[in-house]
């Protein structure tokens, strides 16, 4: 019996996909300094511009909850 390709080879895992500065689609979040702070709730292009200015990242840690989570860090290359 031969197997039947699954067609899902060229879909990344969404798992593994982290969203993080321009690529965060979300119309609000709310966001937690990079020293574990609660900045609140805010536009993502607020946010980015927090974190480009302390020259770090903004990453979507939870984008599950409402609004979801993102977190200011050095997320590395």
């Amino acid at each position: 019996m031969v197997k039947k390709p699954s067609g899902n080879k060229k879909r990344h895992n969404n798992r593994n996909f982290i969203r993080k500065n321009d690529k965060i689609r979300a119309r609000e979040v709310r966001v937690i300094g990079s020293e574990g702070e609660m900045l609140g709730v805010m536009p993502p292009e607020e946010a980015l511009k927090i974190a480009k200015s302390l020259g770090l990242d903004l990453v979507e840690v939870a984008s599950s909850a409402n609004p979801p989570v993102c977190r200011i860090l050095e997320f590395g290359k």
